[in-house]
């Protein structure tokens, strides 16, 4: 089974509800994208195709519904990036890593702009 899931930068938990949300997010998966971020947009920090495996990890007893959002706290990101660097994503390779380095760094001066990240997972 498919399974679509990103790490996304917004101001309240029920923001990605809102019909114009996508037509307005900024991709940050580039940590090159960062440099000219000026925190005023909502973002995509983290993109995983398949990846069931960090899924299950993250939640290992709790069932999220498909697309349900999830509030990701530091620890939280610690954590799938700490398994993503020990595991071979859907693609064979290690290139989510990256990722989730930028937006861990980021993780503080996000907050105090007042954003939070949320987890969300199609499948």
């Amino acid at each position: 089974m498919g399974m679509d899931a990103h790490l996304l930068r917004v101001r309240n938990i029920h923001q990605p509800e809102n019909e114009n949300f996508w037509d307005n997010v900024v991709d940050l998966r580039d940590p090159e994208a960062w440099e000219n971020d000026d925190y005023t947009s909502p973002a995509v920090l983290w993109y995983g195709r398949k990846f069931w495996d960090l899924h299950e990890y993250m939640f290992p007893t709790t069932k999220y519904e498909c697309g349900e959002y999830v509030e990701v706290t530091k620890d939280m990101l610690e954590k799938m990036l700490d398994f993503a660097a020990r595991h071979i994503d859907y693609f064979g390779s290690f290139n989510r890593v990256p990722e989730l380095c930028q937006a861990l760094y980021e993780y503080d001066n996000a907050r105090a702009r007042g954003w939070i990240y949320v987890y969300e997972a199609d499948w």
